[in-house]
């Protein structure tokens, strides 16, 4: 019985030592059951959402937004970004259109450098260009900051053919 208890006792000790990544967020800031709403053919940034991080040095956080869109109608889209500023287009957009029951869901990642001890709100904000005029409802799931510090994030470069290729595509994210 003595032994048994020693071993799981080591068991859990193995367990700890492995469950813990060297890479883990430092800090994880999380909102959930946010809900925004976006007339469609409005074709202008609305805030759906956000959320709030103060990181303990310099690094990178990583925000992730996740939910379901309800449609108005099938006529209608949504772009939806992850921005520093209210109700602002950022520099990259994803595309939602409606799904067959006119509901669908996305999931949205952006990456942004942040200094030490500076509070930073990141939203998720939300445009239409399309539709009858109706609200779009967004129901975001949850929105979450991780921050980390800078010793554990590494900045990759893009391969050089993409580096230099310019778009005159008005839909480019640049």
């Amino acid at each position: 019985m003595r032994f048994a208890k020693l071993g799981i006792a080591a068991l859990a000790i193995m367990l700890l030592a492995v469950a813990v990544p060297s890479n883990a967020a430092e800090k994880l800031v999380y909102k959930q059951g946010i809900f925004g709403k976006v007339t469609s053919g409005g074709n202008f940034w609305v805030n759906c959402g956000y959320v709030t991080i103060t990181p303990p040095a310099d690094g990178v956080v990583v925000v992730t937004v996740s939910g379901m869109a309800l449609f108005d109608s099938t006529l209608s889209d949504l772009s939806l970004t992850i921005n520093t500023v209210s109700a602002k287009r950022g520099p990259w957009v994803f595309g939602v259109t409606p799904g067959y029951q006119l509901v669908q869901n996305y999931s949205i990642r952006r990456v942004f450098t942040v200094q030490a001890n500076k509070t930073t709100k990141f939203y998720l904000n939300g445009s239409s260009l399309n539709g009858p005029g109706r609200k779009i409802q967004i129901q975001t799931g949850s929105i979450t900051a991780e921050f980390f510090d800078s010793s554990d994030a590494q900045q990759l470069s893009a391969p050089a053919v993409l580096q230099t290729e310019k778009s005159d595509d008005a839909r480019s994210n640049e």
